[in-house]
């Protein structure tokens, strides 16, 4: 992922990264916003199945939905999602993140 970033302003709050070439976006600040670990939404089972179903229609694998980028380029880390997943991951999101800011989620992804 060392192409470039667009940065996505979801609230006035939390603002994240969109990578340009392949669309995908980094859903981690829409958590830390919170004060929020994404990894208790992402190894949540209710997750895991929306990604396997996901990845199953896609014929894909799971590992290209959602992955999670520790270590290297600080602007590279964080849990990335696929921009054609994240319309069905906002259904799903916590109660906490309001409907404006999943359709600047989904908005952005577009």
């Amino acid at each position: 992922m060392n192409e470039p970033f667009v940065m996505r302003q979801l609230s006035d709050a939390c603002s994240t990264k969109q990578h340009v070439k392949t669309g995908y976006i980094n859903i981690s600040p829409i958590f830390i916003s919170q004060k929020k670990k994404p990894s208790d939404f992402t190894k949540s089972r209710r997750f895991k199945n929306e990604v396997a179903d996901f990845a199953k229609k896609r014929q894909c694998k799971e590992k290209t939905i959602c992955f999670v980028k520790e270590g290297g380029r600080s602007n590279e880390q964080g849990t990335w999602v696929h921009p054609k997943f994240v319309a069905r991951l906002c259904t799903i999101l916590p109660k906490w993140v309001t409907t404006d800011l999943k359709i600047k989620i989904t908005d952005a992804a577009v």
